[in-house]
C-alpha cells in the first residue's frame, strides 16, 4: 500500500515481520478480512516466528484441512506440495507463498480455502496452540 509520503509498504513485511507497524495509518488502505485471516493463520502455524513454515507446520494446516496421511506419508506429499507450488522443500513457504497456496481457486490448489475454512483453522490452531508441531524431517 502507498503512504502519504509516497513510499511503499507490504502486508506481509509491515503487519508480519514489525507488528509495531500492524495498524492501518490514515494514508494507507486498510487490509482486507481475509488478508487478515490469513496471516493470523500463518502467524498461527509458524510457532518458531522465523517467517516460514516447516514441513511439521504445514502439515498442521494439512491436518486441519482434513488431510489424512501420517508423518512418514506427508513427507513425500510435502515434497510434491513444495514442487507444484515452487516452494523451498528445506525452507517452506513465507507468507506470500502461503497466502497464494490458501487463495487459488480449489481446482488449482489442495490448500485452497474459503474465508470460513481459515476462520475454522485458526480457532483450531489457537485451541490446540500449546501443542508442539510434529518433528519432520524432509
Amino acid at each position: 500500500a502507498q503512504r502519504r509520503d509516497g513510499s511503499f509498504r507490504s502486508y506481509a513485511s509491515s503487519a508480519y515481520y514489525h507488528p509495531e507497524l500492524s495498524e492501518v495509518s490514515a494514508g494507507s488502505a486498510p487490509q482486507t478480512r481475509r488478508q487478515d485471516l490469513v496471516l493470523e493463520v500463518f502467524q498461527a502455524l509458524d510457532v518458531e516466528g522465523v517467517g516460514r513454515l516447516g514441513a511439521a507446520e504445514v502439515l498442521r494446516f494439512a491436518a486441519c484441512i482434513g488431510c489424512p496421511l501420517n508423518e512418514e506419508e506427508w513427507v513425500e506429499e510435502y515434497q510434491e506440495v513444495c514442487k507444484g507450488e515452487g516452494w523451498d522443500v528445506k525452507a517452506g513457504p513465507d507468507l506470500a507463498q502461503f497466502t497464494a497456496f490458501v487463495d487459488k481457486p480449489a481446482a488449482e490448489s489442495v490448500g485452497s480455502c474459503t474465508d470460513a475454512e481459515l476462520q475454522s483453522i485458526l480457532e483450531e490452531l489457537r485451541a490446540n496452540r500449546h501443542r508442539n508441531p510434529r518433528s519432520v524431517s524432509t
